[in-house]
């Protein structure tokens, strides 16, 4: 049992992010913890410095989240201003009973098993944790670059520090494998990281060898263009010609030579072939947690917002 289970509502969608004081999630933080105060309380009426249990991780980032919440305190009206306070400073005391070492501790046991769960993002606050806390964390910073590299380029500007202290995590994050891999759906991304390796002079040769496959998918995608395939195509190739553009690369001239011609083949396509087209949209799975009774009226509105798809992740 964990303090989501004893809050006694439906909190699939619940997350441990802190958004900040202008954002809808954060009123509905406050009234959940003010409404539920006296569960919340006698719950954590514990010790919970060791971390042993998937359970006793959400309890931790559970006071790990409201322990950032004094800044809310001038903000509410004078009635709640008192006891709300006292909760914020509950909060923070249990906090500072948890030391760094326990998060890298089961981070280090645990963290395939979190990677594997669904709910309420933990695989998120893994990432987060395994970064702040990245002298102990060196094998699960190494695992999320090999296996979760989407959230590498989700959360690249945040983790550059890190990213680019080891020699052992540049090589792993330029392997040819991650091109291969994203070159379909994350170009502009990926094509970001590779723009910060240039800057600052990363691992040149190896940079190199990667511009080399980005140059020769563009032009292997430039040979497959026809007038049936171009819609499909153009944009992958308008992409690396922007990036070997930005990069001031030799082939660049050459490819932005082509972007007319593309054009050109998409509206002859269109003109034989137009049509439309339409997709159904799944209204019935999308609105029914929305009819559910179960949930929250304010956590139906979090959820129009700050929710991702769990099969597409965005």
């Amino acid at each position: 049992m964990n303090i989501i289970d004893a809050l006694g509502e439906n909190f699939d969608y619940f997350q441990f992010k802190y958004f900040g004081l202008k954002d809808m999630a954060t009123n509905f933080d406050v009234n959940l913890i003010i409404e539920k105060s006296k569960i919340i309380l006698d719950y954590f009426d514990k010790d919970i410095s060791n971390i042993s249990t998937i359970d006793d991780f959400i309890d931790c980032l559970f006071i790990e989240k409201y322990s950032k919440f004094s800044e809310v305190v001038s903000f509410l009206n004078d009635d709640y201003k008192a006891p709300f306070s006292e909760l914020v400073k509950f909060f923070i005391e249990k906090k500072n009973t948890i030391k760094p070492v326990s998060y890298i501790r089961f981070i280090n046991e645990r963290y395939k098993d979190i990677l594997k769960l669904e709910n309420f993002s933990l695989h998120d606050e893994l990432f987060d944790m395994s970064f702040k806390y990245s002298g102990g964390c060196e094998v699960v910073i190494k695992h999320l670059i090999e296996e979760n590299f989407h959230m590498i380029l989700d959360n690249l500007e945040k983790i550059q520090k890190v990213l680019f202290s080891k020699k052992e995590f540049i090589d792993l994050i330029l392997q040819k494998k991650h091109f291969e891999n994203i070159k379909h759906y994350r170009l502009n991304e990926y094509f970001e990281l590779i723009k910060f390796c240039i800057d600052k002079k990363i691992e040149t040769v190896a940079v190199e060898e990667l511009i080399k496959l980005i140059v020769l998918y563009g032009q292997n995608t430039l040979n497959l263009i026809n007038e049936d395939n171009a819609i499909q195509y153009k944009h992958i190739f308008i992409q690396i010609t922007e990036f070997l553009k930005e990069i001031k690369h030799k082939k660049a001239t050459e490819f932005e030579a082509q972007i007319e011609y593309l054009s050109n083949l998409m509206d002859e396509y269109l003109k034989k072939h137009g049509h439309s087209f339409s997709y159904k949209i799944p209204y019935d799975e999308m609105i029914k947690p929305f009819e559910n009774p179960l949930i929250h009226w304010q956590t139906k509105m979090f959820m129009l917002t700050h929710i991702k798809n769990k099969d597409t992740g965005s």
